[in-house]
């Protein structure tokens, strides 16, 4: 049912707030954590008591310093760094992790007018150690090995016996050797069959468009290819057989 006294603007009821939970060790557990805290605590012993509202302001380096270098043994010694430099003597040079301090001068070689390179020039000139020369030759001078003799000899017998025997098959078989002669006019006729091939093929047109053009172009490939591989054979042996 509709009231005017509805259009009236209330006040948001308010919430009772509910008590919070308080556990009965909250005190005790308090006292323990004040007693326990240790600020600026880090990994390992505690070696001295921090105060973090007396830390180490700037210019108090060389007076901390003194004062810890005093009663310390060579266990608390810290190591030192480029960022934090050691308070007791340093190590010597001749030891790998020496790090200079800043102050450190390094010592320099005194100048000097000497040249290096004609210096160590004469010097290797002079301790080259050369073999000396003697009018009489050495054992065996100019004398080829006797197991290169005695190899050469047997590649040649082998190579004459290979020859006989391919002539003996040859013969056998009703094959005659080709001469130099028709090598060579063989092998000319070869490369001007493949000039002309060339020459037509790079006349060929640019773009293949239709079945024609692209059939033609793969038979001059195929043809060029053949006569590249017969001159090849040709060029490389040595001996051609042909049948008679």
């Amino acid at each position: 049912m509709e009231s005017i006294y509805n259009l009236i603007p209330q006040s948001a009821p308010e919430e009772e707030k509910k008590s919070t939970y308080v556990s009965t060790h909250r005190e005790r557990v308090s006292k323990e954590y004040v007693a326990t805290k240790s600020p600026g605590k880090l990994f390992g012993t505690q070696k001295h008591s921090t105060d973090p509202k007396n830390f180490t302001r700037k210019g108090r380096g060389d007076e901390l310093r003194k004062t810890a270098s005093q009663g310390k043994t060579t266990r608390d010694i810290p190591k030192q760094t480029v960022l934090a430099p050691a308070t007791e003597p340093r190590l010597p040079k001749e030891v790998r992790n020496y790090v200079p301090r800043h102050t450190e001068k390094p010592t320099l070689a005194p100048p000097t007018n000497k040249n290096f390179i004609k210096e160590n020039a004469k010097e290797a000139r002079a301790n080259t150690k050369r073999r000396p020369s003697s009018g009489t030759p050495y054992k065996g001078t100019g004398k080829v090995p006797a197991y290169l003799t005695k190899r050469k000899e047997e590649m040649k017998q082998q190579q004459e016996m290979e020859h006989t025997l391919q002539v003996q098959a040859a013969q056998d078989t009703g094959r005659k050797r080709m001469s130099d002669e028709e090598k060579q006019s063989l092998l000319k006729g070869l490369r001007t069959n493949h000039a002309e091939l060339q020459r037509t093929f790079l006349g060929l047109s640019v773009t293949v468009d239709t079945i024609p053009k692209k059939e033609r172009k793969e038979r001059i490939e195929s043809r060029l290819s053949e006569l590249e591989a017969d001159i090849t054979l040709l060029e490389r042996g040595n001996e051609i057989w042909i049948e008679a």
